[in-house]
């Protein structure tokens, strides 16, 4: 069963977490390019207070940005001092075109930090 964020932070609030900013680290951001899709790769370092992600797509750098995933990716290491690595398939890009990807990592408070 996957959780909306306002659940999740509803179960989070119960289990006696605290509402402190998300402290997240990247150490590592990646694109690559496969057959009819994009795989985007990354690891974080630490994911104090971080409930998930979002993927943002734009075809110019300083452009406008569009969420890609439907609902938040959750983290894999909520809490956590230590990261965790994960993927996601953009497979709605389109051949020959060229995209900018930004992350934003989203804290117990629904606040985002930017990242790429």
């Amino acid at each position: 069963m996957r959780l909306r964020p306002a659940a999740l932070l509803a179960v989070l609030l119960n289990a006696g977490y605290s509402l402190a900013q998300a402290s997240v680290s990247i150490a590592d951001f990646s694109a690559v390019g496969q057959p009819n899709k994009i795989v985007l790769n990354w690891t974080t370092g630490n994911e104090v207070n971080n409930v998930g992600f979002n993927m943002l797509r734009s075809t110019a750098q300083n452009g406008t940005y569009g969420k890609l995933n439907p609902s938040l990716i959750p983290s894999n290491s909520f809490g956590s001092v230590s990261g965790s690595d994960y993927t996601y398939n953009d497979s709605s890009a389109a051949p020959n075109q060229t995209y900018f990807y930004k992350l934003l990592a989203v804290d117990l408070n629904g606040n985002q930090e930017n990242f790429g």
